[in-house]
């Protein structure tokens, strides 16, 4: 079976395609245990949640359960399948890894009664599955063992993202927190005579910052854009959609697509005028090695741009191999309507329905989500905020000391503020998703990335949506 680790997963995750499923992004740093050195809460924080799970006795006879979960982090696997071990000896977890057919292989298992008791799984993985009657709803677990000092520990929208719209279904526990931010190039930005980007940044100072750091040569050609975003998808996108006042799923109907709303088509337009009018932001086929490429750092890293917007994850390409020039991170800039959105996922460990030992798949799940040890080694290894606002003091100490040359605080620290504020939110997902992807991909790539389509296509587009989303 052909193993991925999650940075070689998105890098085969073409924006060409439209077929990929969206992760948490991150690096492929050697897989050693964080450091986790801890430092004083920050105010804004909670104290930590006691950790005190209830423990279910050890099963009568011998035990396998299976765990797929991302490759590149061996040291980690072993550390929690022999603390497991030790917990209870009776019971082996087998490690699997994920693979470039992650969900739909899962399905199939599960379809022929032989799927891996823990899963992990993201929007759209864990939405198929459950829609599937799949996924083991852990409502009634997390009802008779977590405290409610420990569920108010994760991140609110995540963990009732994880719930659900149309069934109730507690779908799996939060794994960590991706997010999409902005990393810009301080040495450019000082040249340029641009203001670092903070929690004031709005959409009008966006615009101007990307005409004063985009180059040319003498002729007038582009040799260096402003910045580019790695965004235009149906999930990414929303974050856009969202700071101009739209949305692409209506809120209060699953089957509606709202792509064509006044906001939502603004949110479109602003991008495409700065990428094939304005060209002050690059259309990522422009500085991606090939066309349809993943688009990792390397724009930023190469000096192609000087603002990226790109998922939190990614920062750990950075501070293992330094790009040579001061770089920091900043949160979404205000919207023209003065609001302020964010994107995140509900990357999650959850229980197939159909395990032999749903207990013990519980109980392994809960060690890995509710306490401290794999969360802050997990976290500090691929530079990506933990599942819990406990942690959020531990995790920066722990980055800063695992890169200890190379990392500073305003590069974590916007990761911090994110989670802390009042704007992050998953993605909106359709009654169809999928049929609903394959309709919506082709456009936007025509749009932002072929260049050869006006915005108001998606009138025409949202009739499309949604007329397959009321089908009978």
């Amino acid at each position: 079976m052909n193993k991925l680790s999650r940075r070689d997963f998105l890098r085969l995750a073409s924006l060409a395609t439209g077929g990929a499923v969206l992760a948490a992004c991150a690096p492929q740093p050697a897989a050693t245990q964080a450091p986790a050195a801890p430092a004083a809460p920050a105010a804004t924080q909670p104290p930590a949640a006691a950790v005190q799970p209830t423990q279910a006795p050890p099963p009568a006879g011998n035990v396998t359960i299976r765990w797929l979960d991302w490759t590149g982090q061996d040291d980690l696997v072993k550390q929690a399948t022999d603390t497991f071990k030790a917990k209870y000896p009776n019971v082996t977890v087998t490690f699997e890894g994920i693979g470039d057919d992650w969900g739909v292989k899962q399905l199939s298992q599960m379809v022929a009664g032989n799927a891996p008791d823990i899963l992990t799984g993201n929007d759209d993985q864990s939405y198929t599955w459950a829609e599937k009657g799949q996924l083991l709803d852990l409502n009634p677990l997390v009802q008779k063992d977590l405290t409610q000092a420990q569920i108010a520990d994760f991140f609110d929208y995540q963990w009732k993202g994880l719930v659900h719209p149309d069934t109730g279904v507690r779908m799996g526990l939060p794994y960590y927190a991706w997010f999409y931010q902005w990393y810009y190039n301080k040495d450019a930005l000082d040249k340029a005579g641009v203001k670092y980007p903070d929690d004031t940044w709005t959409i009008d100072d966006y615009s101007t910052d990307l005409e004063k750091l985009t180059v040319k040569d003498a002729s007038g050609k582009v040799t260096a854009w402003g910045g580019v975003e790695n965004v235009y998808d149906n999930f990414r996108f929303q974050c856009w959609l969202r700071s101009f006042g739209g949305h692409m799923v209506d809120p209060t109907d699953r089957t509606k697509c709202v792509i064509d709303s006044d906001e939502a088509m603004a949110a479109l337009e602003w991008h495409r005028s700065r990428i094939w009018d304005k060209h002050t932001l690059a259309s990522p086929d422009q500085v991606a090695p090939k066309p349809g490429a993943y688009l990792s750092l390397d724009p930023f890293a190469n000096k192609k741009v000087s603002i990226m917007g790109q998922g939190n994850g990614d920062a750990a390409n950075l501070l293992q191999t330094d790009p040579g020039f001061a770089w920091a991170a900043t949160v979404p800039p205000i919207g023209p309507k003065g609001k302020r959105a964010g994107i995140g996922t509900i990357d999650n460990w959850g229980i197939w329905k159909g395990s032999k030992a749903p207990d013990m798949a519980w109980e392994f799940l809960k060690m890995l989500a509710v306490e401290d040890t794999f969360e802050l080694a997990f976290a500090a290894l691929w530079a990506a905020m933990p599942n819990r606002k406990s942690l959020l003091p531990k995790f920066k100490q722990a980055v800063l000391d695992k890169y200890p040359k190379t990392a500073k605080a305003d590069q974590i620290d916007s990761q911090i503020e994110q989670v802390n504020g009042d704007f992050m939110a998953i993605g909106e997902q359709f009654k169809n998703q999928k049929g609903s992807k394959e309709l919506i991909m082709p456009v936007l790539q025509k749009i932002f990335l072929v260049g050869d389509t006006p915005v108001t296509a998606v009138k025409d587009l949202a009739k499309q949506v949604t007329a397959l989303n009321q089908e009978a």
